[in-house]
């Protein structure tokens, strides 16, 4: 009886039918946009490849440029001037300096100035033209050994000369005050001089480590892949283990991330270490002098502990709903 009223509720069944497709015929493709835009990713991704193997120049992080960009002791112009002057250091000191660069005059030269140097109208006359000459460093633009005292100042007015420079040592193929030579530098230079140290030689070396080290690099990369491979597969049959082995683990490397920088700013706190500008020869170096720095592990330790209290909460909260 509960037979014949479940076919009278249900009606008819269907008899085969070799001709009947089905929804099949009416399927597509689904996210139609998402696809274009996936491809103009890749199409976008390859073409900044292609630009940069073309147009892209190492020479830029490896050999510093003046303000017309040529590059010091590579490009024609001053293939005989290898080394880069700032025409005034001190605004090397700005805090902005590695967002715009240091905004002054920059000019090849073919060495550093070996004295101090500082122009006075006053003290220029007949008597004395010629060594303001010779001691002046203009860009290439201005003829020295034509100008009269006026004209001088009336370039070093529009920065194509420089009004004055200290005595000075190539760091990074860049001219720098000696700062051993020099006393009662004011602290405005001072700055600058770490500023460039810090950001001008920064790339040089991040390059050069590169370079070295490109087959170690495509190694870990490669080794990398093959480990994202494998755990994707393992996700397929152990799902659940693996998402919560990887929770677990991310917490339990925050866990020893925030011990271990308490550990090393309590030490640095109580141990103060002296601390050094970029004077390293490689990246390695400048590296393990930042992490002499008590700041750099006040900051690791506050980053690391907010990560790990968020990444609590977050899997407190959503426990029944992982996996």
């Amino acid at each position: 009886m509960a037979r014949h009223d479940d076919g009278e509720s249900y009606g008819q069944p269907l008899k085969f039918d070799p001709d009947f497709k089905g929804p099949l015929s009416k399927r597509s493709c689904t996210d139609i946009p998402c696809l274009f835009l996936f491809v103009a990713f890749l199409a976008g991704w390859g073409f900044v490849a292609y630009y940069a193997l073309h147009h892209g120049d190492l020479d830029r992080l490896l050999v510093p440029t003046d303000s017309k960009g040529l590059k010091c002791g590579v490009d024609s112009e001053v293939q005989d001037k290898p080394y880069l002057f700032f025409f005034d250091i001190s605004e090397c000191a700005k805090y902005d300096v590695p967002l715009y660069g240091c905004k002054t005059p920059q000019v090849c030269v073919s060495k550093c100035p070996a004295e101090q140097f500082g122009f006075e109208l006053n003290a220029c006359n007949a008597a004395t033209l010629d060594t303001f000459r010779s001691k002046l460093i203009c860009d290439q633009t201005v003829p020295k050994d034509s100008l009269s005292c006026s004209e001088i100042q009336d370039n070093i007015d529009r920065g194509h000369c420089a009004r004055y420079y200290l005595k000075s040592v190539p760091f990074s193929k860049r001219c720098l005050p000696d700062l051993e030579q020099l006393k009662d530098i004011p602290a405005d230079i001072v700055d600058a001089i770490a500023n460039i140290k810090l950001f001008a030689g920064t790339g040089q070396m991040v390059v050069e480590d590169i370079l070295e080290t490109w087959r170690l690099v495509i190694v870990i990369l490669v080794l990398s892949l093959i480990a994202s491979l494998l755990f994707i597969t393992m996700l397929r049959w152990v799902a659940k283990p693996m998402v919560w082995i990887s929770i677990l683990g991310v917490i339990a490397a925050l866990s020893y991330g925030v011990y271990y920088s308490y550990t090393r700013y309590d030490y640095i706190s109580k141990h103060p270490v002296e601390s050094h500008v970029n004077v390293s020869p490689n990246l390695s170096s400048l590296v393990e002098s930042w992490l002499k720095s008590e700041k750099v592990w006040l900051w690791i330790l506050v980053i690391l502990s907010i990560v790990l209290v968020v990444l609590l909460l977050v899997v407190l909260v959503l426990r029944k709903r992982i996996v």
